[in-house]
């Protein structure tokens, strides 16, 4: 049985932030159930590694998707995060040997940014469907209850932006969480045309979306997505956005150290 316990921090940290959660074509009496499912939703601890988490009669999925290039060492995100960790560690080291020695001493380094050629919007589509597809074929497999089936997405980058593609293209005469405003730049699924249409097509074995975009410039974005109902998001979006990388530095730290008592 696999390790969960990255999965139960993330739908922890959903369910003590339900009051920012956007739903999308769900009814009243919908969200109600699915936040009762959030909050009592129990770790699988059974023999199967799928799914992560059961509830009375269905289950709930968690993977995570990268707009980052991916080869066999994982993602280039990752990989760069990894770099800033273990150098941040080194020199955590250093300063705290030069402490106990008395020494004084300061120091500060930076890292490299994340290209925008190392991120699109291509990567994150493929990133998506490939999980999507794998995560599918362990559902068939599946012989516990799945009356309903959540899948629950963690977009780890948060690096790709969105711009509308032609604001006249969006009505306002409906009310769908906030899927008629511009006014966040943050990628969200809601807004993905493309990809509101691949998650249509598997209506018939995944109820909702739960999707969360832990962005480290915008903050923490939750929707909430009733597949069944997902091209009436379509048919207001009309053409939709475009999405684009933006370059982030993964770190820039600074440290000085002092024996206790100086002034100077």
């Amino acid at each position: 049985m696999k390790d969960k316990v990255k999965e139960r921090i993330l739908l922890d940290l959903v369910q003590q932030n339900k009051d920012i959660i956007n739903f999308y074509s769900v009814s009243k009496e919908e969200k109600q159930k699915i936040l009762e499912i959030i909050s009592t939703a129990e770790d699988n601890k059974t023999e199967y590694v799928f799914p992560d988490f059961v509830f009375d009669n269905g289950f709930i999925e968690h993977f995570q998707i990268t707009s980052s290039h991916t080869n066999r060492n994982g993602s280039y995100m990752e990989r760069k995060n990894a770099e800033v960790y273990r150098e941040f560690k080194k020199k955590m080291k250093e300063a705290d040997e030069k402490l106990s020695n008395g020494e004084k001493w300061i120091e500060s380094f930076s890292v490299e940014p994340v290209l925008q050629d190392k991120q699109s919007y291509s990567y994150l589509i493929k990133s998506f469907k490939d999980g999507f597809e794998k995560h599918l074929e362990s559902l068939e497999k599946y012989e516990g209850i799945k009356e309903v089936g959540i899948f629950l997405i963690e977009y780890s980058d948060s690096v790709l932006r969105k711009n509308i593609k032609n604001i006249e293209d969006l009505r306002s005469i409906f009310s769908y969480g906030d899927v008629s405003k511009n006014d966040k730049k943050v990628y969200m699924l809601s807004k993905d045309i493309d990809l509101l249409k691949y998650v249509f097509t598997k209506k018939e074995k995944v109820d909702y979306i739960i999707f969360v975009n832990r962005s480290c410039v915008d903050g923490l974005y939750i929707e909430v997505i009733k597949t069944e109902k997902i091209i009436e998001l379509v048919d207001i979006l009309k053409d939709g956005y475009i999405f684009y990388p933006i370059n982030l530095y993964t770190g820039k730290f600074s440290i000085g150290v002092k024996r206790f008592g100086d002034l100077c």
